[in-house]
Order: C-alpha cells, then structure tokens, then sequence
C-alpha cells in the first residue's frame, strides 16, 4: 500500500452570523426604552396561537415599527449592517437593497423564553437589545442538523460536532442571520427584564 492518505476536514456549509455592537448605546437604548414603555401601556401582548412560549411580544398585535415614530433611528441602523452583512455574503441586491419589513418588540420576564423556529418569508432576520440585564439569556443558534433520530453521543465539542451555541445579549448589540436560521432564548433565570426587538427583512 502506497504511504498514508493525506486527510483534510472540510466546513462547507457554516451558519454564518453577524454581530454589531453600538460603542456607547446608552443614549439611543434610553430613548428606545421609553418608546417601548409608552407602547407597552397602549399595545396589549399577545403571544400567537402556533408558541407555546410566555412573554410580551408585540408579534401579532404590532409588528410594522419600523413606520411608527421613535423607531426610524434604529430601523436605518438595522437597514445600513444587514447590508453590509449581505454584501459580506455575496448576495446579489440588484434589486434594491435589504428594506425592514415587519418589526416588534419582545420583552422576557423572570422564567420567561421562546421555543426553537425560523423566520419564514424572509431574507435576513435579527434582533437588537435594548436591556440586558446580567445574567438573562442570549440568542441560542441550533444547527440545521440537530434533529437526528440516532444522534450519537458528543465527547467533545466543536465546530464540527456542536448542536447549538449561546450569543450573549448585550446592550445596543445586533445580531444578524439568515432567516432560514433555527434559533430560540432559553427560560430566563434572573427577575431583571430582557428587552429586545427583533425584525426581518428582504
């Protein structure tokens, strides 16, 4: 036998994913949090019949924020990274660049969480915190293969083995990605709130 094969572990599909961190959002979070507080007193939550999670999200009762007033500055900050992110990825925008197209609020209480999905329809989905307090959970991503029936059992982690992955929350931090996605929050564990606000576009 000739000597021994030369061997090489190739990554040809990653889930790629982006994050932005404002350098002092402190200002602009402010602002944002008082927005979300006075919608918050008129616009009641309301979780879909299809989760089977417990939080306020303005998911099905105001989902278009991006054209209400006090959004418009984090909208055109949302617009300017997620195409950034899809000139990065090679996709073509000939059509025009990447629009925000639905947008609302999520906020986590103590225990509170959001089961694994995608965001279908869509192009690139994301989430912006405004509040993160220490200790509440990040975004967890969970690999597209995750569901194997005869899943052997993992000794070690790493990029070529790993089922999922936390990204911490952090205030005035972004999070982009395909919207084909799989991602979920776990329950969070301290009393303090997670305010986020998620969005899609294409």
């Amino acid at each position: 036998m000739a000597g021994e094969p030369q061997r090489h572990v190739n990554f040809l599909f990653p889930t790629v994913v982006r994050t932005a961190t404002l350098a002092d959002p402190s200002a602009f979070n402010a602002r944002l949090a008082q927005t979300i507080a006075d919608l918050r007193v008129r616009v009641p939550g309301d979780v879909p019949d299809s989760w089977s999670c417990t939080l306020y999200t303005t998911f099905k009762t105001a989902n278009r924020l991006q054209m209400e007033p006090g959004f418009d500055e984090l909208t055109a900050h949302i617009e300017r990274e997620a195409n950034a992110f899809a000139r990065d990825l090679g996709l073509d925008l000939g059509n025009g660049p990447l629009t925000v197209r639905s947008c609302w609020v999520n906020i986590y209480g103590a225990g509170h969480s959001q089961e694994v999905h995608v965001h279908a329809n869509s192009l690139m989905s994301g989430v912006y915190y405004v509040k993160a307090p220490a200790g509440v959970p990040g975004l967890m991503i969970h690999s597209p293969f995750g569901d194997e029936m005869l899943a052997p059992e993992i000794v070690e982690q790493s990029p070529a083995t790993m089922l999922f992955d936390e990204i911490p929350a952090s205030e005035g931090g972004m999070i982009l990605f395909r919207s084909w996605t799989r991602h979920s929050v776990r329950p969070n564990p301290v009393p303090g709130e997670r305010i986020s606000i998620a969005f899609n576009l294409s």
